[in-house]
């Protein structure tokens, strides 16, 4: 992480689906062990398009409602 940063590269792409959700964890605590700000980062994140954990499938947890998307991104946020 440290060494992208060097070389100017600042966009990370991410999603819930990787380990389901270890990989944004890991982000974050990278994150946090390097001092960075979040303003110096540009983070995107994709969602599983039907829930990224082990959530049962139901309409909340599936397709791109306005619920989920809003739902994984806070959930994005806190692994962050």
């Amino acid at each position: 992480m440290k060494r992208c940063l060097d070389y100017g590269i600042n966009f990370i792409d991410i999603a819930e689906g990787y380990g389901h959700g270890v990989a944004e964890v890991m982000l974050g605590n990278s994150i946090k062990e390097l001092g960075l700000k979040r303003e110096d980062l540009v983070i995107s994140t994709k969602l599983f398009f039907f829930g990224g954990g082990n959530e049962h499938i139901t309409v909340n947890y599936s397709g791109l409602s306005r619920k989920h998307i809003i739902e994984g991104l806070k959930n994005c946020l806190k692994r962050l």
